[in-house]
């Protein structure tokens, strides 16, 4: 069930609030307020996201394709591994099977051999998630990456340009 079971509270622009957070077989599901749109707006203003995270191994796949199916929305990959093409014995990388049950979008997006950062995540994750909002749909963010999780709910300033 996603009944809450507890709060959070987080502290933005000097506005305490308080998220649902329900814990599904390990997992966390919080729904709060994202930075989508665009970092300038003010956080009532925000437009939510529903984020499932947790440990390695503890199902959040197959939760989250549960909780996707009854919510009518697609779920984005908040994995670091996942990301990556040819890198599937090594994850916990949703199967084809699954993926053909709900769309899941950041998964095989990148070539193992070449960089990817927190940034090029962000900059792929956002438009979907402006994508679904604009849709109606509360987009259900799946993963453990806690700092590509950061990337989408708070303010992100990108960093150098790594240096080879």
């Amino acid at each position: 069930s996603l009944e809450a079971t507890r709060t959070v509270r987080s502290e933005r622009g000097g506005a305490t609030r308080l998220h649902p957070v329900c814990r599904l077989r390990g997992c966390y599901c919080i729904v709060g307020p994202s930075i989508v749109p665009s970092d300038a707006v003010a956080i009532s203003e925000r437009k939510r996201i529903a984020i499932l995270t947790g440990p390695t191994s503890v199902g959040k796949t197959e939760i989250s394709i549960d909780v996707a199916r009854s919510l009518g929305t697609e779920i984005v990959s908040a994995d670091s591994m996942a990301v990556y093409r040819r890198m599937d014995a090594a994850t916990a990388k949703p199967s084809a099977e699954q993926r053909a049950r709900v769309p899941h979008h950041l998964v095989d997006v990148a070539d193992h051999t070449e960089p990817f950062t927190v940034s090029d995540y962000r900059d792929l994750a956002v438009p979907v998630l402006d994508r679904l909002l604009d849709e109606g749909k509360l987009p259900l963010v799946v993963g453990g990456t806690r700092l590509y999780l950061v990337s989408l709910t708070t303010s992100f300033a990108p960093g150098p340009e790594p240096s080879p």
